[in-house]
Formats: structure tokens, C-alpha cells, sequence
């Protein structure tokens, strides 16, 4: 039985009870006033009672209908290994903060087996498609990998496969809505050659990323955070990128903050040592998530 209707039906008891009680205390034309009195008052209260029932009713039913998110990481097309890494993950509160929807066109870059991909690809539906991007020139992009990737994506249909390093990449300028690169920049902060300052080929990538993005698409990241103040060689010793770093790469070629989560902070996690070799479990360091838009009045460099 609904709320509204466990009400009316306290309500149909209580005329009935002041009918009897009036009955019994009253002349007949009192009682006949009285009655009339008390069952125009009712009526109104029942109708108010009513209204304000269904509205408890719809905001129940708001209350448990999922979210587009929760759909995605609930579908029976994920394998039971992803599921189970999605209670340190929280894919569905990560996607939601960076808003991803249907019909968007997004990149998953360095996406491995494809944990975000699929999630991806059930957010952005059959009119969007998901564009999942590994390194052809990484040693475990070799042809084992790429016949796994074309069998699990066979009922995927939103989904394209491409092996083009970032920075080569060929998408049409201003054509993409959203690129994500999820724990791979602490790779990108720091060569030997570069020494303290942005890796010169990591500039490049991030000059191509903001070149596809659409004027006001954004690009999210997901990294192991290091300590402030941790030089580049560093942390990039201990497979992290301090904050400051993140920010000052990822905005070098114009792309601005627009955005970040506490989502993924374990405040007992050693940000200052590897998180493999500390015994940390996995999945469970503390992660920036950031949310860089490109400017919606830029056109591409």
C-alpha cells in the first residue's frame, strides 16, 4: 500500500467515527449541522492530504530511480573483475562529477583493458561513441592484446579502437567533448632530457588534446598525488605527480582548472613513497581528479 493510500484509508475511519460520535451527542438537527460542518472540513482535509501523499509518493520514487551512471556500472556487459575494483574506483560518482551524457563523442586515452571504456560507452549510448586510444608503440600493445580488445568489443558498436600515440592522433580540430587520461600523466611529468621542466613531447600531447576538444569540452585526469614541493624526477620515481605539477602541465598549452574532487582522498595513504612498494592495497591512494575545460571562446591553436 502506497502512503497516500494508508492515509485516505485512516482518514475514511476517522468520518466514520465522528459520525457515530456526533449521533450519540447530539439533537438530530445539531447533529445534522454538525455532521455537515465536520464532513466539509474533512472532505478538504482528505483532498490536501491527498496531494501532499502523492507528492511524498513522487519524491520516494525520485529517490530510488537510478542515475544514468549507476546504470552504466551496474550493466551485465561488464566483467565481475571490474566490478569488483569499482568500491575504491567509484566510477559511477566519478563519471557524474565530470558529467559525461548521452551522444557525446570521448576519448578514453592509454584505456588498457577498457575498465572506463565500457562505463563510458554505456553512458554515451548508441548515438555517442567512445574512441578507446592505447600506444601502438607500448611494449603490451602487441597483436595478443589488440585481438582481446576486438573481441570484447564486438557488441560494442559505439566503440572505436585506435593505437595512435597522444600526440599523433588525427581527430578533426574542435570535434571531440570530453578526454580523459587516467592514472598515466605521473609518465608524462619528467624526462631525463627535460630535467625540471615539462617533457618537450608532453607539451605536444597537450597541444593535441586541447586541439580536438570541442570550445568548451574539457579533458578529466585521475593521478596518484606526491607530496607538494617533490621535484619531477622524484615523484615520477614513486609513480606520482604533486598537485602544482598536474596543474602547471596540463594548463601549459591553455586548457584552465575548471574543476576537482575529493572523491578518491585516503588520508591514510604515504603520498611521499611508492604505493606499490609501501603496501598499500590497490585502489585505495589518494587520487586528484580535475576537470580541465577548454575555453569556450577558443578556437583550436
Amino acid at each position: 500500500m502506497k502512503i497516500s493510500d494508508t492515509k485516505l484509508f485512516i482518514c475514511a475511519i476517522a468520518i466514520f467515527a465522528l459520525a457515530g460520535c456526533s449521533q450519540e451527542s447530539s439533537s438530530p438537527a445539531d447533529t445534522t449541522s454538525h455532521q455537515q460542518s465536520e464532513a466539509s472540513a474533512i472532505t478538504d482535509a482528505m483532498e490536501e492530504m491527498s496531494s501532499e501523499s502523492d507528492s511524498m509518493d513522487e519524491q520516494v520514487d525520485a529517490k530510488v530511480e537510478p542515475s544514468i551512471y549507476e546504470v552504466a556500472v551496474a550493466s551485465a556487459r561488464r566483467p565481475d573483475n571490474d566490478k569488483g575494483r569499482d568500491v575504491n574506483r567509484k566510477p559511477a560518482e566519478i563519471m557524474e562529477f565530470f558529467g559525461i551524457t548521452s551522444g557525446q563523442r570521448v576519448v578514453d586515452m592509454a584505456s588498457g583493458p577498457g575498465y572506463y571504456t565500457r562505463i563510458i560507452s554505456e553512458i554515451v549510448g548508441p548515438e555517442g561513441t567512445v574512441v578507446a586510444q592505447n600506444p601502438g608503440d607500448a611494449p603490451f600493445v602487441n597483436d595478443k592484446f589488440k585481438a582481446m580488445l576486438d573481441t570484447q568489443y564486438a557488441d560494442y558498436s559505439n566503440v572505436e579502437l585506435t593505437y595512435d600515440p597522444v600526440e599523433d592522433m588525427t581527430l578533426p580540430d574542435n570535434s571531440v567533448d570530453a578526454m580523459f587520461l587516467f592514472l598515466v600523466i605521473h609518465h608524462w611529468h619528467f624526462s631525463e632530457d627535460d630535467g625540471e621542466t615539462i617533457p618537450a613531447v608532453s607539451a605536444t600531447r597537450y597541444a593535441n588534446i586541447i586541439r580536438m576538444l570541442k570550445p568548451g569540452g574539457f579533458f578529466g585526469v585521475i593521478e596518484h598525488l606526491a607530496a607538494e614541493g617533490m621535484s619531477r624526477e622524484a615523484s615520477a620515481g614513486i609513480h606520482r605527480i604533486p598537485r602544482e605539477t598536474a596543474v602547471a602541465d596540463v594548463t601549459s598549452a591553455g586548457l584552465i582548472l575548471d574543476g576537482e574532487s575529493d572523491l578518491l582522498a585516503d588520508h591514510a595513504d604515504d603520498i611521499s613513497s611508492y604505493w606499490k612498494e609501501d603496501g598499500t592495497p590497490r585502489g585505495t591512494t589518494t587520487r586528484i581528479v580535475h576537470l580541465y575545460r577548454k575555453p569556450a571562446e577558443q578556437a583550436a591553436p
